[in-house]
């Protein structure tokens, strides 16, 4: 008998026509009454085997043969593995410096190829010859002894195209038709889709693709700059998977141009058991929920409905009501980013770090980013508060420097009413040369990709100095009868700028409500009509507002101008 090929529905293949279409099951049966029949069956034997069943439906899997396409990857990963080991791309933390060579160094070729409803479909065209040919065909030398050959081109016009050249040059329809002298034609494309992570690995090039003047695809940047990403920040679980290949399909299709400089990876993010997070648990925490908070009715409705087996969504539910038994509240996205930010600490870095770390996400620290949120947003709120006291008084210079010089905050730090440097008070230089430590340890740890650390120094620094200390002080200061207007400002002013370089140095982080609490400080009430951030009049600025990320970075100094200050 002919081996008996399955279609992909489980169904024998129509030419096994002794099987009449019938479906796996039954087709074993019927063989083995053929083979009776013949004379031919010797007997049953059992045998224990390893059955792979499907999660979700419980249905059995058997593998099925059939044509993939795959990349050839033994230069490609060659070349991505030097550029680690020579230093032109930097891995961090270096601990996973033996992953990536483990890899790389043992890579097998790719396959891209999958069977699946959706995805990018594989750009190939199948030129098949369905009818006899007619003549000898000087012109289709190429195909001229084949029955089938492959057009790979972007799009389904090229693929005519070139089919038409293949033909003898006669269109795709004359072709068909048999007019062809190699006889007829079809073409097809592949049904096949792109694997997911070959369309991921694509994303470098597709953020900057070009066409030429031809209006053919063109990959190559214009130089190394032109690539979006300096610093590509990702899972260490797909490594390999993703960033490896985003680094072996830019670099050979951009003439060995890298996507990115650095590479920065943290650990995997687990439930607070160290559980991994995955729907067959029913352990996933949607970053959504967390943002705009949802009721543990919600939770187990959502849970009920998944596909799982009754006992896991027993399981599941009883979780969730030990974990949130009041639901989950809204935090908002810049607490749910500054809490994860902050569990980073000793796992991205620059340094050697720790091989597959893992981060136990408990949504208290959610709710505690969210706290310091409102402590920054009461922070500012009292400076508005007073800001009327932030007027410059009759008499005075047009314009005072701060005690903080440009060169310190790396901005334009000059504003109206500000008192001169040495007219501070004892309590503003304290807090002024905190504010300069804390630049320069923030900046120190971006240099390092210590980003935990980072975001831990600013929020110290507004936290524990400005909050708890100055904001203390401006209270006691603010409500004294004997109070004069200049010492007013001047610590008012001293504020100003602690904050104002809060939120630039807390922008990364908590992007949204930095960003609305500088809005609110330079354009809702200008401080006495006097923009922080820009040397543009203030009638300028205000009818065209600047972005906090467009604004400078609060910079490293190495000391503070004035020593009397110190």
């Amino acid at each position: 008998f002919p081996v008996a090929r399955a279609e992909e529905r489980g169904s024998a293949m129509p030419d096994a026509s002794h099987l009449r279409g019938a479906s796996r099951w039954d087709a074993r049966e019927q063989l083995v009454t053929l083979l009776t029949q013949a004379g031919l069956y010797v007997g049953a034997q059992s045998h224990a085997m390893p059955l792979a069943l499907c999660s979700r439906s419980g249905d059995v899997l058997e593998p099925r043969a059939v044509p993939q396409w795959y990349v050839r990857t033994e230069q490609l990963a060659a070349d991505a593995l030097r550029a680690v080991e020579a230093g032109e791309m930097g891995l961090f933390p270096r601990a996973y410096h033996r992953e990536w060579r483990a890899w790389l160094g043992n890579n097998q070729d790719w396959c891209i190829s999958r069977q699946l409803w959706w995805g990018h479909r594989i750009p190939a065209w199948r030129l098949r010859r369905i009818g006899p040919a007619t003549a000898a065909a000087p012109t289709c030398s190429a195909v001229h002894d084949e029955t089938e050959e492959w057009i790979v081109t972007p799009d389904a016009v090229s693929a005519r195209a070139a089919a038409s050249l293949r033909c003898g040059g006669v269109s795709l329809e004359e072709a068909a038709g048999g007019l062809s002298s190699d006889g007829a034609w079809s073409l097809t494309q592949d049904e096949d889709v792109l694997d997911t992570w070959f369309s991921s690995a694509l994303f470098p090039l597709s953020a900057l693709r070009q066409r030429d003047e031809i209006g053919g695809p063109d990959f190559m940047p214009r130089d190394a700059a032109a690539y979006p990403l300096a610093l590509m920040e990702t899972g260490s679980d797909i490594l390999f998977f993703w960033v490896a290949r985003m680094v072996m399909l830019c670099s050979h299709l951009t003439s060995g141009r890298l996507p990115f400089r650095d590479i920065l990876l943290h650990p995997v993010i687990r439930d607070k058991s160290g559980r991994k997070m995955s729907k067959s648990l029913g352990n996933v925490i949607d970053p959504l929920q967390v943002m705009d908070g949802v009721a543990l009715s919600t939770l187990l409705d959502a849970a009920a409905g998944a596909a799982l087996p009754p006992a896991e969504i027993k399981k599941s539910q009883a979780a969730l009501r030990k974990d949130f038994p009041d639901g989950i509240p809204a935090c908002g996205s810049d607490a749910l980013r500054l809490a994860l930010v902050l569990y980073m600490a000793g796992h991205t870095h620059r340094g050697m770090g720790t091989l597959h770390g893992a981060v136990n996400l408990d949504l208290s620290r959610a709710t505690s980013a969210r706290a310091f949120g409102n402590k920054l947003w009461n922070a500012v709120r009292f400076l508005a508060m007073h800001a009327t006291a932030l007027q410059p008084a009759a008499g005075d210079a047009d314009v005072h420097t701060l005690v903080v010089p440009g060169a310190t905050l790396g901005v334009h730090a000059h504003t109206r009413g500000a008192v001169p440097a040495a007219d501070a008070s004892l309590l503003e230089r304290w807090l002024l040369h905190q504010l300069h430590a804390t630049a320069v340890a923030v900046n120190d740890a971006l240099d390092g990709l210590d980003v935990a650390t980072a975001a831990a120094s600013a929020q110290r620094f507004l936290l524990s100095d400005v909050c708890d200390v100055y904001v203390e002080w401006c209270k006691v200061t603010l409500a004294a009868g004997d109070a004069d207007a200049g010492a007013a400002r001047s610590a008012l002013s001293t504020l100003s700028v602690a904050l104002d370089a809060s939120l630039r140095m807390l922008h990364p982080f908590m992007p949204f409500v930095t960003e609305e609490l500088f809005q609110h400080m330079h354009y809702v009430m200008p401080l006495g009509g006097d923009v922080l951030h820009s040397s543009v009049p203030p009638a300028a600025t205000a009818m065209q507002p600047r972005a906090l990320l467009h604004t400078p970075f609060p910079s490293r100094a190495s000391t503070l101008p004035g020593g009397e200050l110190l």
